[in-house]
């Protein structure tokens, strides 16, 4: 008998196992934003938002809930594994999303875990349903390669990311974008840096530039001579005293910090690496986009958007007026994902609809 039971539970596990390779789910009831604890960078205030999103969009009654996982890596284990960080509590500045926060790990199979696209690596960690969202492609480096798995959505916060994930074969791909929250109005700042740079990217390019512009100002995002990661209060207070920013590194997803230069009304000068190369992703006008490293036709550019600040900014305000539309356009989104995973599951298949009029 004992034999009896131990093969009806590992054929009732099979059984599941074999649901879920065919993508025959439940419908969603819980959703888990994963991101590590105590971190304030782009990928966990987009889990934040998420998080919010769905809350705020789900019905009081029956709908689905969101809450954040605070997850850290456990190296020690073999093969990798997580921990879950219980008592970790938002950081301030994501305390205005309001995200209530996982008690337990999920167990159930109408639970979803959505994984920022670092950390693939752990997806078989926990149970439940899947998704990645990949807030960027370059910075998988490779690790996903499951792409005939049909029980894992994709959300794509960029063209550039969709068009990877449909070249890779990804089954499940749906958009998923975030948003850039308000900033203040920095039309009354003064202006007494002429050419802001992150200097965590695309430093060849830039020592390049500033060797053929010494008249020009350049400063970096960053403290001291070792150019150390500050606040992001003080990355938007450098923003704003900004006139132009420039970014000729990898772009590995719709970075934020262009989004934040321009709200900033700094004039954003780009490349066309990965996501920039993109116009849905990077929408500004080609001019302000090198897709070679020109250095004289760039050094002459911020030359003229330095000696005509007004001009070149107003000439990005279509660029603004994009970036504020982004948190619509996450809503959006958001109640299309949740009708795929929750409001169409709940459909009876055609042949329980036949069973149903017998």
């Amino acid at each position: 008998v004992r034999h009896q039971e131990v093969d009806a539970r590992e054929v009732k596990r099979q059984k599941r196992r074999d649901e879920d390779a065919s993508g025959d789910l439940p419908p969603v009831r819980t959703i888990y934003c994963v991101c590590p604890p105590n971190l304030q960078t782009g990928g966990p205030e987009a889990m934040h938002q998420l998080c919010h999103m769905i809350n705020h969009l789900s019905n009081d009654d029956g709908g689905v809930n969101a809450v954040m996982l605070y997850l850290t890596e456990d190296r020690s284990r073999l093969g990798g594994g997580v921990q879950h960080a219980r008592h970790a509590k938002p950081v301030a500045a994501y305390r205005r999303y309001q995200t209530p926060l996982a008690l337990h790990l999920p167990t159930q199979r109408n639970e979803l875990v959505v994984w920022p696209e670092i950390w693939t690596h752990l997806m078989d960690s926990l149970p439940g349903q899947q998704a990645i969202w990949w807030l960027s492609v370059d910075n998988n480096k490779g690790r996903f390669q499951d792409w005939k798995k049909l029980n894992v959505w994709h959300l794509h916060q960029s063209d550039y990311a969709r068009t990877f994930l449909e070249k890779q074969g990804a089954k499940r791909v749906v958009p998923m974008t975030e948003f850039i929250p308000p900033f203040s109005d920095s039309q009354q700042v003064e202006r007494d840096v002429q050419v802001l740079y992150n200097p965590a990217k695309g430093m060849h390019f830039t020592d390049e530039l500033m060797k053929r512009a010494p008249s020009i100002q350049f400063r970096p995002i960053g403290a001291g001579e070792k150019q150390l990661r500050i606040s992001p209060e003080k990355v938007k207070a450098l923003l704003h005293r900004a006139k132009v920013y420039i970014d000729f590194g990898p772009h590995p997803g719709m970075d934020r910090l262009p989004r934040e230069a321009a709200m900033a009304h700094c004039i954003v000068v780009t490349n066309r690496m990965g996501a920039a190369g993109h116009d849905t992703d990077v929408p500004l006008f080609p001019k302000y986009k090198f897709g070679t490293f020109d250095v004289d036709a760039i050094y002459q550019f911020l030359r003229s958007c330095l000696d005509d600040y007004e001009t070149h900014t107003k000439e990005l305000d279509p660029y603004r007026k994009w970036i504020d539309g982004q948190e619509d356009r996450m809503k959006e989104c958001v109640s299309h994902f949740l009708t795929l995973i929750v409001d169409q599951r709940k459909q009876p298949s055609p042949q329980e609809s036949t069973l149903k009029k017998r």
